[in-house]
Formats: C-alpha cells, sequence, structure tokens
C-alpha cells in the first residue's frame, strides 16, 4: 500500500525538513527494512506502507526561475511489518512505488522545462502542471497496487519491473532535480 504524500511549496527559499529522515531517489536505489522507521499501526491491513513525496520549489535565479523537483521517501512514516522485511519480494515492490514516484517527478520536470511563462503565470503554470501529474501518480499507484496484488502476484510485479524501468529510461533526460526555465516579463 503506497501512501500519496504529495506536496507543492512555491517558495522563494527551500523548506527545510525538521525531524524527518528523508531519502532522496537515485539510480539503484533498493529500500531495505531499515528505511522503514514508522510505528506500524496495531490492525494495519497490509505487510508495509511506503511515505514518498515529490517536492517543488522554485526561486529566481537572475537568469530565469530555478526549480528544484525532488523525489524522496520518508523512512519516519514508512512502516513494514517485522515478517514483511524478510520478505526480498515485498521491499522491490515498496521500492518501485518509489521509482514509480520518480518517473513522475520527471514528467513534471520535463513539461516545467518547455514552458516559458510570463510573471503572471507562473504560480498557476507550476501548480496546474503539479496538480495534473499528482492526480496521474495517484491513479497509477493504486493500478500498480490492484495489478500486483501489493506483490503477491509475480508475473504482473515481473511486468510492473519492466515498465517501470522503460519509463525511468526514457525520461532519462530529466533526471536532473535542479534546472531553469526562462521568465518573459
Amino acid at each position: 500500500m503506497i501512501q500519496l504524500l504529495i506536496y507543492f511549496f512555491a517558495a522563494f527559499a527551500m523548506i527545510p525538513s525538521h525531524g524527518d529522515a528523508l531519502v532522496e531517489w537515485e539510480d539503484g536505489i533498493s529500500l531495505e527494512q531499515s528505511n522503514f522507521k514508522g510505528q506500524v499501526p496495531r490492525n494495519a491491513a497490509h505487510a508495509a506502507l511506503s511515505s514518498i513525496k515529490i517536492d517543488m520549489n522554485y526561486q529566481s535565479n537572475g537568469e530565469g526561475l530555478e526549480f528544484i523537483i525532488n523525489c524522496t521517501f520518508d523512512e519516519n512514516h514508512s512502516w513494514i511489518k517485522p515478517e514483511g522485511g524478510k520478505n526480498a519480494k515485498l521491499l522491490k515492490h515498496e521500492t518501485l512505488h518509489f521509482d514509480i514516484y520518480e518517473v513522475y517527478a520527471r514528467k513534471i520536470r520535463k513539461e516545467i522545462s518547455s514552458q516559458k511563462p510570463t510573471i503572471a503565470e507562473i504560480n498557476s503554470m507550476a501548480k496546474g502542471i503539479f496538480n495534473k501529474y499528482s492526480a496521474e501518480l495517484q491513479m497509477e499507484q493504486k493500478r500498480y497496487d490492484k495489478e500486483t496484488d501489493h506483490s503477491l502476484i509475480e508475473a504482473e510485479q515481473t511486468k510492473w519491473n519492466a515498465k517501470v524501468a522503460k519509463q525511468l529510461k526514457e525520461l532519462e533526460a530529466f533526471k536532473t532535480t535542479k534546472f531553469t526555465i526562462p521568465v518573459q516579463f
């Protein structure tokens, strides 16, 4: 199961996270039981929950508008039942949730990098693109869990692994978290 946490920050400075153990997405990342530090709810129906978010910040940098769009895994709000942490398939399933978030972070970066907004359009442009992909991401995460039955259907899990790997490769040009777009005055 995935907890959908997507935050939108339109700020003039990065907003620090206090007390969060955030892991930034990177190529080849593999979540381990030690990454799941949250408390398992007493009546938890699923074996794990991953708290993942996409942060978007932007500010003027003198050349245009500098965007920083990160995909992070929140260790303190993610949990896995003790028996689940010993299940390599479940850990790989949760890692793919993280990878799917990165796919959508790249889609956001791609679309924003193609924009040339006026100063008056910046906020609505950024928020509109972010919200569009956030809604798609939520549906994709639900589809992933349903089709794989939370990692239990191995053939479907294999299909999803290949699909997401292909998407990450196709969007490789948008892997960089920091980029600048021109702004029309």
